[in-house]
């Protein structure tokens, strides 16, 4: 048992674990799972540049437990823009919105283009049955990449799902 109420690790609960990080950011929330998951194999999603790069170097320690892909998680396998923000934490494929509800100023500097990816054609492609945890902070993009995972969700392969809900339109469109 872990020594922190409420939590286990992954010897506790399966021999390993599959989880998908999508808006890995900086790396912290990866090497969390890492860190508290002996044998889990975390897939993470981050594609703007100065984070990817923080979150690979974060990350390297873990090997080949760790796969970071530069693709943001979205409905399809598509061409997209990311909006790059003045605050990193806050790049999102959707437009700022609503700037009353931000802590602070909050601006797109540049928009760069990226590779959106569905979780079932990802899943598909790296022969994944099931996705044990699936943890999503991207930023009001979070239905678009449910729906993309439409098909492991109907078949309940996916264990758990994370994720961040928006109950101010940070972001034009989100739901």
């Amino acid at each position: 048992m872990s020594d922190i109420p409420g939590r286990y690790r992954c010897e506790e609960l399966a021999a390993e674990l599959t989880i998908v990080d999508a808006g890995v950011h900086l790396g912290h929330s990866s090497k969390e799972y890492l860190d508290a998951f002996a044998h889990c194999r975390v897939f993470g999603f981050e594609p703007e540049d100065k984070n990817f790069a923080a979150a690979t170097a974060m990350l390297a320690p873990y090997g080949s437990r760790m796969t970071l892909l530069k693709n943001a998680l979205s409905e399809q396998d598509a061409a997209n823009l990311l909006q790059v923000n003045t605050h990193d934490g806050t790049h999102s494929l959707l437009e700022i919105g609503d700037g009353r509800y931000w802590e602070g100023p909050a601006e797109t500097v540049r928009q760069q283009a990226v590779h959106t990816v569905s979780l079932d054609k990802f899943s598909a492609d790296r022969r994944l049955e099931t996705v044990d945890i699936l943890k999503m902070d991207i930023q009001g993009g979070e239905l678009q990449a449910l729906k993309g995972a439409a098909g492991l969700l109907g078949r309940g392969a996916i264990s758990v799902i994370a994720l961040e809900v928006l109950f101010k339109p940070l972001y034009r469109a989100q739901p």
